[in-house]
Order: structure tokens, then sequence, then C-alpha cells
């Protein structure tokens, strides 16, 4: 395979290096683990690779554990977030600097007591089959966090911060109770049992991703194990996918930001052994790899001139570079 560098983003989101890991363990690396490195060889390389007028924007990407399931409302499993904050879009996210902004939500406001949060949702938001995606998604998805069959396992996100919302879980409370509200299509309506000056943070979490109900309930727990039935809303959607092999994601054409998405194709690749994984990212065979061998550490560290940890809630830069070729 050409190695090549992709100046595009994963949805404008935040840093990771195509070769990552500051650290090295035997288990696999959260993102907040994961490091951006970069190089005078890199950004000659990029040069290089406009100036010829590469087209081809596609990554292959290795991650070392394969997931527990790709269900936003489900999983807490961070092997899984690789795929879920590329496929999905909250109200909220992150940008390449770290700092929260506007996701599905182009704004929102907090009453004088910090209790209601209103956000106003994007004109013309778009699930990735086509269908209009509205405030009313977001109360379904939520209670279907605090359904108990869900078996939501970051369930106390929302249960810890929004009003009724425990009470809804046990069955003491109904849904008008609850509170989250869509005051029309575009109007989402949050009140909190007490004030939380975090609260918008929480929401960046996959938990509050929102799931197409007409989709969920034809196909039930499925639906997130089919290409054809996993309908998201991110800046990619799943092309392919094989649980034991790899997720394929194509770029999402409905995404409501999709012209500022460059990247065509992305193949994340499951090998569970990292020195494999090493080995394939040396040989030019993938672009990236999650996490590196501790054994390798000392060789590699010196062609890692820059090494931070990255936020938790990042995949890819909006610039990405490739690291100098080992």
């Amino acid at each position: 395979m050409k190695k090549k560098v992709i100046s595009a983003a994963l949805a404008g989101t935040l840093a990771v290096s195509l070769l990552s890991a500051c650290g090295a363990s035997n288990e696999p690396q959260n993102i907040s683990d994961v490091s951006s490195a970069a190089s005078s060889e890199a950004t000659s390389t990029t040069a290089s690779s406009e100036s010829t007028g590469d087209a081809a924007q596609e990554l292959t990407f290795v991650l070392n554990n394969i997931p527990d399931g790709l269900d936003p409302s489900v999983t807490n499993n961070s092997f899984a977030q690789y795929v879920l904050i590329n496929c999905f879009e909250g109200l909220v996210t992150y940008d390449s600097t770290g700092t929260l902004v506007p996701g599905n939500a182009e704004s929102w406001d907090i009453s004088d007591d910090g209790l209601t949060y209103t956000f106003h949702l994007r004109d013309g938001l778009k699930w990735s089959d086509g269908s209009d995606l509205t405030a009313e998604d977001y109360v379904y998805t939520i209670q279907r966090v605090l359904t108990p069959a869900t078996a939501a396992q970051y369930v106390s996100m929302a249960t810890d911060y929004i009003k009724n919302a425990q009470e809804y879980y046990d069955g003491t409370a109904t849904a008008d109770d609850l509170g989250v509200k869509a005051l029309d299509d575009k109007t989402l309506e949050i009140t909190l049992i007490q004030p939380t000056s975090y609260f918008i943070d929480i929401l960046s979490m996959w938990t509050f991703s929102p799931v197409q109900k007409a989709t969920v309930e034809a196909n039930g727990d499925k639906w997130s194990t089919e290409a054809d039935t996993y309908i998201c809303n991110g800046p990619f959607k799943i092309a392919s996918m094989s649980m034991n092999e790899n997720v394929i994601l194509e770029k999402n054409e409905n995404y409501w930001d999709a012209e500022n998405v460059s990247l065509q194709k992305v193949t994340f690749r499951y090998v569970l052994d990292q020195a494999t994984a090493l080995t394939a990212y040396e040989s030019g065979e993938v672009d990236g790899v999650a996490s590196i061998p501790s054994s390798d550490f000392a060789r590699l560290r010196p062609r890692m001139p820059v090494c931070r940890p990255a936020p938790a809630t990042a995949l890819f830069t909006m610039t990405s570079t490739a690291l100098p070729s080992l």
C-alpha cells in the first residue's frame, strides 16, 4: 500500500498521529493516551502530495482490540470510540484545539438558575439515510438510555444529572416527568436536577449521540451489527463491517458539514498483536496504529520529536500529518 499523507479531517476532531502511543502497555491505549507527532519530513511529504494532486483520500488505521459493540447508547468500551466519534455527532463536540464547540446544536441558552438548557439545532440535519433528524430523536435517545432493557453502561451520565431521569429508569416517572423535551423539531430542552457547570461537556460523550428510532425498532439490538442498518449522523457512515476483522467507513454525504470532510474512506483494521501491527505500519501496509509494544518504544521515540497526550475525545486532526518514515 502506498503511504499517503491525508490533509483532511475526520470531522474536524482533535489530534492523533498516524503512528501513536506515547507510552506502552499490554492494554490498548485510550484516546487520551494517543500522541501526535510531526516532522519536517512529514511536512515536505504533505506538500509533495498536494502538489501532485493526489486525490486518494483514504486511511487505514490499526486497532488492537475489538469493541464490545458499536451502539453508542450502550457501550462504555473505549475501543469503540474510534468508530463512534466519526459516525456520530451529538449536540456539542470539540474542535482541533480541544475547545467545546457546537455540533448538531448551533447554539444553546442556559436559564438564570442554571437548571434549564435550551438547544437550537442546525437547519437541515439529516441521518445518513437522508431522512430528517430532529429534536425528537434526542428525546428518544435519552429515553432509550434510561430504559433498563437497553443495558446502557453509562446510564449514570443521565441519571446523575437530568431531572427525573433516575425515576424514569426506575419506572416511577413518565416521559412527561422526564427533564428532556422537544419544544419543536429544532429545539430541545433539558432540565437538570441541580446546576452543573460541566454539563455541556457531559453531553459530548457518545452516550448522548442520537440514534434513529425507526432503525432501532425495526432491527432491535442487531441494528448496530450490520452496515445496511447502521444509520448514523456523523461525518462518516459504515460501508462494511466484520467485528472480528475490520470496520470500513466512507464519507457521509448527508452530514451537515460534509463539504469540509476531505477523507473519502477510513478502514479500521483489527490486529490484536501490537508487534504485528507495528510491522504492518513499518512495511507501509497500513497508515497508522493505535498502540505500540513497550519493547519498541525506545527505538521509535527519537523519531517522534513531538509526543504528547491528546485530549480524550479526539481522533484525527483537521490537517492530519504523518510521522517520518521508519
